[in-house]
C-alpha cells in the first residue's frame, strides 16, 4: 500500500516581496489622497454649519413671525455663527465679536456637541451655535452688496424675514486652494454652494 505525501504549499520570497511591494505603492498612492479629503472634510463642515444656519434663522423667523438673523462673529479661535432674534444696529462691536454667554454651555449640548433634542421646536432653533476653526479662512463676506471685512468691525448680521425672504449674502470660505462659495437668494432665503470657477 502506497502512502501520499501531502504536498506542502508556501509564499516563496518572490511572491512576499512583490505582495509587500504592491502594498507600499497603494500606501502611497492612498495617503496623500487620504489626507486631502481630511483638509475638505473641514471646509465641507463649515459650509454646511453656514446652510444650516441660514435654514434655521429662516426658519425660526417663519414660526415666530419675527425677523431673525444669523450672526457671524470672528473672535480669538476662528469665527462663530449663531442664530437670535433681531437686534440693532446691524453691525456692532470694533474690537472682537461678542458671543451670546451660553454660547459654549455645556447643559445646552449633547455629548456630540450637538443642541439637545428634549427643547421645544423654537428654543431649538433659537439656540443654533456652531464654530468655524480658524484654519478656514473667510476671503469674502457680502451683505446687501456691502463687505462685510473692510474696517474693524467684526460681526455681521444676516436678516431673514417672516415673509420668507432674507438679505442678499454671500460668504466665500478657503483653506489651503479649495474655496467654497455660498450665497443666498434675498427673494427665497435659501443658501446654495456655488462653483467658485464660474465666477470672473
Amino acid at each position: 500500500m502506497r502512502q501520499h505525501r501531502a504536498q506542502e504549499s508556501a509564499f516563496t520570497l518572490i511572491e512576499i516581496m512583490l505582495v509587500t511591494g504592491m502594498m507600499l505603492l497603494m500606501l502611497g498612492w492612498g495617503i496623500p489622497n487620504m489626507m486631502r479629503a481630511l483638509e475638505k472634510h473641514g471646509i465641507a463642515k463649515a459650509t454646511m454649519d453656514i446652510m444650516d444656519g441660514c435654514k434655521q434663522a429662516r426658519a425660526l423667523a417663519i414660526l415666530k413671525s419675527q425677523t431673525s438673523e444669523l450672526v457671524i462673529a470672528s473672535y480669538e479661535d476662528g469665527y462663530a455663527l449663531y442664530v437670535t432674534a433681531t437686534q440693532t444696529p446691524r453691525l456692532v462691536q470694533q474690537d472682537t465679536g461678542i458671543l451670546p454667554e451660553d454660547f459654549d454651555d455645556p447643559d445646552n449640548l449633547d455629548d456630540e456637541g450637538n443642541q439637545k433634542s428634549n427643547r421645544s421646536v423654537l428654543a431649538e432653533l433659537d439656540g443654533f451655535r456652531r464654530n468655524i476653526g480658524g484654519d478656514i479662512a473667510i476671503e469674502m463676506l457680502d451683505i446687501n452688496f456691502i463687505n462685510m471685512l473692510e474696517g474693524t468691525i467684526n460681526e455681521a448680521r444676516v436678516r431673514f424675514y417672516p415673509n420668507g425672504t432674507s438679505d442678499e449674502f454671500t460668504i466665500g470660505l478657503l483653506l489651503n486652494d479649495d474655496r467654497r462659495i455660498v450665497t443666498l437668494d434675498a427673494i427665497t432665503g435659501l443658501p446654495s454652494v456655488m462653483d467658485p470657477s464660474n465666477i470672473d
